[in-house]
């Protein structure tokens, strides 16, 4: 009898010790959007502005005005990577850095999700 109470004891600690693997916290995947920027021939701009951001929408309780923004600058490919906690509608702006230039669009980010938008210049 001593020895089946020992078995199940050993057993029980066994199982309580691998039991916070099981039920241990997932790491949120962060919330992205890459942002390509195009010429007017569909080529790649490297070094323009690129703004993502929201400023339109108002808290009806609050009446806070939402300030969301993250700019960046393209790469060798036209890319920018932004990172966001949340999904939202956001705008994007870019600026060619050689001239006044402005592309606009807009990309929706899904909670956890990678999201690709392409603005271009005209």
């Amino acid at each position: 009898m001593k020895i089946k109470f020992n078995r199940l004891l050993q057993t029980c600690a066994l199982v309580l010790l691998f039991l916070p693997a099981f039920f241990s916290c997932k790491k949120d995947d962060p919330t992205k959007a890459v942002i390509t920027v195009l010429d007017t021939n569909g080529i790649p701009v490297a070094g323009a502005i690129v703004s993502v951001f929201q400023d339109s929408v108002y808290n009806h309780i609050t009446g806070v005005q939402a300030n969301i923004r993250d700019t960046k600058i393209s790469d060798a490919n036209g890319r920018t990577e932004h990172t966001f906690k949340w999904e939202a509608f956001l705008n994007v702006e870019a600026v060619r850095s050689d001239s006044s230039d402005t592309a606009r669009g807009y990309i929706r980010l899904q909670y956890q999700k990678t999201e690709e938008a392409t603005v271009q210049f005209h």
